[in-house]
């Protein structure tokens, strides 16, 4: 969706006129990704509403708060395989001689909260 740009006198002073085509002119990128976050931050507020009045009308709900719900009933089913950490190591060229079972051990779990965080 774009929203149309009119030819209507958006500035008077005087003899000076501005109309809404000149003043968006040269700055058409910068609204446009203003807009683009101002919508993606209504559809994230719109996805979170969503889930939790679907959480709210779970029958499996019971006495859990939305929080408890996800962690047993979502959460605790996100996994992280071998083939996503070695993908992830091959996105970020982490060099090889810097990946050791340790870290292997810290990304599964910052891929685990990245999953979660994405619910």
């Amino acid at each position: 969706y774009k929203k149309p740009v009119g030819d209507g006198v958006v500035l008077k002073s005087g003899d000076i006129s501005v109309t809404e085509k000149e003043m968006v002119s040269g700055i058409e990128m910068e609204i446009f990704e203003q807009e683009e976050k101002l919508f993606n931050l209504k559809m994230e507020k719109l996805k979170s509403m969503l889930l939790n009045k679907l959480i709210e009308s779970d029958p499996n709900k019971k006495n859990l708060s939305v929080e408890q719900f996800i962690e047993k009933n979502i959460s605790n089913n996100i996994k992280v395989s071998k083939a996503d950490i070695e993908k992830f190591i091959k996105e970020k060229n982490i060099p090889a001689e810097h990946v050791n079972d340790t870290i292997k051990k810290e990304l599964k779990l910052f891929l685990c909260k990245i999953r979660k965080r994405v619910l």
